[in-house]
């Protein structure tokens, strides 16, 4: 059973008063080591409770009667698109929802740059009828089952499928605490001990933009049939993860939220001062990184782009020996991901076109949506395609939990 906030709060204060009293005390470091690891302990379970408050206000947010679940489950993507994209503007049931999405919005700090599509949509819409929303596996947090867009966007994720937690549905900012290491020193038999202090961050989720561009047939949306609604979605779906995932992996923190790649403080091997060919002692470097670290714990995987798992299935675990490094979907007995958002152009030296491999405790990274969609439908720019552009705003941030838990190459010559 989880603890209140106020609970938590109350141990971790005492702790930390705990370990001021003996700090400076040569005798007490053993004592103190212990209390290290306890307020760490108790720094991640405040954590997890500000995350679990947040999906608990978003599922109070989505709690609508039935009268507005049913107008949800009668919108319609492909008129919504069409309508969008003519002069007339929304009628109907599609109206209805965009009027529903600004009070959303406004609800979580959201400017709208166009017409949104509100959460309730995304969970209800017969446009997923025959896509099975299913169970997250990796102990994750999901908000709830009837999200069934973040459902279906998470299982296009190759980060998820790796253990990522993905965490829809989300109104307001979320503040994270940071707690950095204490060290031990031994100290001579008469010299004056220093003082060994635990200093606290914060950090805070909150929502960043994410414009994804989806072409669409105007013969499509001009189709009444459910499984067009489907294809349509599907498009969009499949531009959202991969713009999402490109964000989560190399992300540069601009602007945009903080990829693992360019995460401070993650664990990197190196191959060469120019890059060189990637071995099975290399790729198991990455599981020490991570383990001297005492992070290698959770959902733990591999992941790197096509062409080094094409190198990694042809390269012999050791000279004059059985078995390849990559066999059977694992590397060296741990489940292993391709993916070709994993850079494959990295300069170094000499070196181009290198790329980067990944090995890391996937669950340590949070994938967050606010709201629904924000759309802005451009009927010009393709129209000799025949074709119009929606651009799909989407509201997410990532976060790594722990630095410690990723581990890097990136100097992989191909």
């Amino acid at each position: 059973m989880s603890r209140k906030r106020k609970d938590v709060q109350n141990e971790l204060s005492k702790k930390l008063s705990d370990m001021r009293a003996i700090m400076g005390k040569p005798e007490e470091q053993e004592k103190l080591r212990t209390m290290q690891a306890e307020v760490e302990s108790l720094t991640e379970e405040l954590n997890r409770i500000n995350i679990d408050e947040a999906a608990e206000r978003a599922i109070a947010n989505s709690m609508l009667s039935d009268d507005v679940k049913e107008t949800a489950r009668k919108f319609s993507f492909a008129k919504f698109f069409r309508e969008l994209s003519s002069k007339e503007g929304l009628t109907g049931v599609e109206l209805e929802m965009s009027q529903l999405a600004k009070q959303e919005c406004e609800r979580s700090g959201i400017a709208l740059k166009g017409t949104g599509i509100p959460v309730c949509v995304l969970n209800y819409s017969r446009a997923f009828a025959g896509m099975t929303a299913g169970t997250q596996t990796d102990g994750g947090y999901t908000i709830a089952t009837s999200l069934r867009y973040q459902e279906e966007l998470r299982k296009r994720l190759v980060l998820a499928s790796a253990g990522a937690q993905y965490v829809g549905g989300l109104t307001g900012n979320i503040t994270i605490i940071d707690g950095k290491h204490i060290t031990a020193n031994w100290e001579g038999e008469n010299t004056t001990a220093s003082d060994v202090k635990k200093t606290f961050t914060t950090r805070e989720l909150k929502p960043k933009r994410l414009a994804v561009n989806v072409p669409i047939s105007k013969q499509l949306i001009i189709q009444s049939s459910w499984d067009v609604e489907q294809m349509i979605i599907s498009d969009i779906l499949n531009a959202h993860a991969e713009a999402l995932e490109t964000a989560a992996i190399n992300g540069s923190g601009e602007g945009q939220p903080t990829g693992i790649l360019n995460t401070s403080g993650i664990g990197s091997v190196v191959i060469g001062e120019n890059g060189g060919a990637v071995t099975f002692g290399k790729m198991v470097d990455l599981e020490t990184a991570i383990s001297i670290r005492n992070a290698d714990l959770g959902s733990l995987a591999y992941l790197t782009n096509s062409k080094v798992r094409g190198a990694l299935k042809q390269t012999l675990r050791s000279q004059g020996g059985s078995g390849y490094i990559w066999e059977n979907g694992e590397v060296n007995g741990y489940k292993a991901y391709a993916s070709n958002i994993i850079p494959s152009d990295i300069k170094k030296g000499t070196g181009t076109n290198l790329n980067a491999a990944l090995f890391a405790n996937f669950n340590d990274l949070l994938i967050c949506q606010w709201g629904g969609l924000d759309v802005i439908s451009d009927p010009y720019t393709l129209k000799k395609e025949g074709a119009i552009e929606i651009t799909m705003n989407a509201y997410h941030d990532v976060f790594v939990r722990r630095a410690e838990s990723f581990a890097a190459i990136k100097d992989i010559a191909v």
